[in-house]
């Protein structure tokens, strides 16, 4: 009986873990949004999106790995900048992987995109 009882037991565990859902790692899939900085620390920047609901600020945190396209660091951004953020999402939370400043907004011809210049 005693012997019955463990093979049991080890079947409905083996049926359990084999049926318990599998936990999938998120791909750091990159995505980007524009905005105006509302707040910038050595540590976050929250921006308002150019696009979308002018009430919703977003959140980033900035890391080591965080870079500066066309500027030298967090010094240089000043609120109301209009930004790039290039970002991933880890644990729920939007990280800048990449920024860049707008210097001025006028169109590229061929392409429509906006002209960056180098913050001077």
């Amino acid at each position: 009986m005693e012997k019955w009882l463990r093979v049991m037991f080890v079947g409905l565990l083996t049926v359990a873990v084999l049926q318990a859902p599998v936990i999938a790692q998120e791909e750091e899939e990159e995505d980007f949004l524009s905005g105006f900085v509302q707040q910038v620390s050595a540590t976050s920047l929250k921006i308002q999106e150019v696009q979308g609901d002018p009430n919703s600020v977003k959140s980033f945190k900035l890391t080591s790995e965080t870079t500066f396209e066309n500027f030298d660091g967090i010094a240089d951004i000043a609120i109301g900048d209009e930004i790039f953020v290039d970002y991933i999402v880890e644990n729920g939370q939007m990280v800048a992987t990449n920024l860049y400043i707008i210097v001025e907004g006028e169109d590229d011809d061929e392409t429509g995109a906006y002209v960056v210049d180098e913050v001077q």
